[in-house]
C-alpha cells in the first residue's frame, strides 16, 4: 500500500501554529509554539540534514509537553520517519511512539518542503510567527532540486 504523507501548516497567531499531518488513515493535529525557538526552522534544519543521510529530529513544542518528528537514514538509502510524544518539557523527557512510516529519502522530504515553501510565502510576522529562515529555505530548496 503507498503510504502518501500530506502535511499542512495552518494560520499561525499570537506564536502558536496549527500542524496538520495525515498518512492513510492516521491522522495528527496540533498547534505548536515558536518558544522556545521556531519550529519550522528546525523542520527546515532537519530536512536538509536527512538529505546528507544524518538523523535529525524537530521538537513541536505544546508548553510543557512536545511532539518529535524524527527523520533517521537507514542502510538501504531509505528513511524512517517517526512521531512520538512526551509530557515533561525537554529532550530528555520520555517519550511515546505515535508513528513510523519508512519511506524513499525524497518522498519524504517533498510534502514537507512543499509546505514550507507555501507558509512562507505568507510572510507571517510577529506577534503571530517569527520570520522563516530563507537562507537556509534555499539550501534546501538547492538540494532538493539538485540532480540526484
Amino acid at each position: 500500500m503507498d503510504k502518501k504523507l500530506k502535511i499542512r501548516f495552518g494560520i499561525p497567531h499570537h506564536g502558536w501554529l496549527p500542524v496538520h499531518l495525515k498518512v492513510n488513515k492516521f491522522e495528527f493535529n496540533i498547534e505548536a509554539s515558536d518558544v522556545p525557538v521556531n519550529p519550522v526552522n528546525i523542520l527546515i534544519e532537519a530536512l536538509t540534514r536527512v538529505i546528507h543521510e544524518l538523523k535529525s529530529e524537530v521538537w513541536w513544542f505544546l508548553e510543557p509537553a512536545g511532539y518529535y518528528f524524527s527523520f533517521e537514514p537507514l542502510a538501504d538509502g531509505n528513511v524512517q520517519f517517526t512521531i512520538e510524544f512526551a509530557k515533561g518539557d525537554g529532550m530528555d523527557a520520555k517519550r511515546e511512539q505515535l508513528f513510523i512510516l519508512e519511506n524513499e529519502k525524497m518522498k519524504d522530504a517533498l510534502p514537507f518542503w512543499r509546505n514550507i515553501k507555501e507558509f512562507k510565502s505568507h510572510n507571517y510576522v510577529e506577534p503571530h510567527w517569527p520570520e522563516t529562515d530563507a537562507v537556509a529555505f534555499q539550501r534546501l530548496t538547492q538540494l532538493i532540486k539538485s540532480p540526484k
